[in-house]
């Protein structure tokens, strides 16, 4: 929590009180599933400037608990129908240069070249 202080122009910095209320309201949880849990929510708030890494880590992890707007009606047109993202599609200059290996790499996708289906790693 204190590394917030240390970014330019910081609107607000959290003070000892607060983090030490913090850490007493959500003590590390014994339990494997739990402190798993706690561990990679916290590392998505550390990564909140590297959006890639928290990306990447929550695909990996399936943590923090992310829910998808799945209303429809607030996204017209989403390619995902209020999905999370899981991946790029390949683009079109792959598709066409590269046929036989493209075909190849969406074959081994789970649900084909869509942004919603994961690729080898994710949880």
């Amino acid at each position: 929590m204190k590394q917030f202080s240390y970014y330019e122009k910081a609107s607000a910095t959290i003070t000892d009180d607060a983090i030490t209320a913090y850490l007493n309201a959500n003590p590390l949880d014994a339990d494997t599933e739990k402190a798993l849990e706690q561990i990679n929510t916290e590392y998505y708030i550390h990564t909140f400037c590297n959006e890639y890494e928290a990306f990447a880590n929550w695909r990996r992890t399936g943590y923090p608990k992310l829910t998808p707007a799945r209303n429809a009606a607030s996204y017209p047109n989403n390619v995902t129908n209020g999905e999370i993202p899981r991946r790029f599609i390949y683009p079109t200059s792959e598709i066409t240069a590269n046929p036989v290996n493209y075909n190849d790499a969406v074959k081994r996708l789970s649900g084909g070249d869509k942004m919603t289906s994961r690729v080898w790693w994710d949880k």
